[in-house]
C-alpha cells in the first residue's frame, strides 16, 4: 500500500522541481520547436472554390457537388472536394476544412439531387427507393461530362455546372 498523501506528492513534485524541469535545455529546445513549427498537421495547399449549379437554366436548391481527382501534382493526396447546395444553387468546396477549397488538379465532377419521398407512411419502416431530381448519369463522374482544372497558387475560382437533360455524348477519336 502507498503510504505518499497529497502534501508529500505536492513536496516532492514540488515548485523547486518543476522549474528544474522547465529550465533545462531539453525542453527549452522542445519548447522552441513546438512554437515555431505548430503542434498540428500542416495541410496540403488548397484553392477556395464556389460556384453554382442549374437544371434546366433553374438554380438546383439541393443537392452536393463533388470534385473527383483525376490528375493531380505529385506528393498531394488525391482527396475529394465536395460542397453542398444552397437554396440559390450555389456550392463552395470542402477537402479538409469547412470551405478550404481543392488541392490543385484536374478534376471528374458529379452532382447528386434527389427528391424528398414525403409520402411514406410514419410505420413505413421500408427503405424508399431513390428518386433522382435530375438524370442520373451526372452523379457518375465518369458519365456526367462534367470537368473543371484547379491550378496552383492560383485566386479564388468559380465553376458554374449548366445541368440539362440533354444525354452527354464524348467526342469520337
Amino acid at each position: 500500500m502507498n503510504d505518499e498523501t497529497p502534501e508529500t506528492v505536492a513536496h516532492r513534485v514540488g515548485p523547486a522541481n518543476l522549474q528544474s524541469a522547465i529550465c533545462n535545455p531539453q525542453s527549452a529546445i522542445l519548447l522552441c520547436c513546438l512554437v515555431f513549427t505548430g503542434c498540428g498537421e500542416r495541410l496540403p495547399e488548397t484553392v477556395p472554390v464556389s460556384g453554382s449549379v442549374t437544371w434546366q437554366g433553374k438554380p438546383l436548391t439541393s443537392g452536393r457537388v463533388v470534385f473527383h481527382p483525376q490528375e493531380i501534382a505529385e506528393g498531394l493526396p488525391r482527396r475529394p472536394a465536395t460542397g453542398d447546395l444552397d437554396q440559390q444553387g450555389r456550392f463552395k468546396l470542402t477537402t479538409f476544412r469547412g470551405g478550404d477549397g481543392a488541392v490543385p488538379g484536374d478534376y471528374r465532377v458529379c452532382v447528386f439531387s434527389y427528391l424528398s419521398d414525403q409520402t411514406a407512411a410514419e410505420d413505413d419502416v421500408s427503405i424508399p427507393e431513390t428518386v433522382w431530381r435530375i438524370p442520373e448519369r451526372y452523379g457518375d463522374p465518369r458519365q456526367s461530362g462534367l470537368s473543371a482544372t484547379i491550378p496552383a497558387g492560383s485566386q479564388p475560382l468559380s465553376f458554374d455546372f449548366d445541368l440539362t437533360d440533354v444525354p452527354f455524348s464524348k467526342a469520337e477519336p
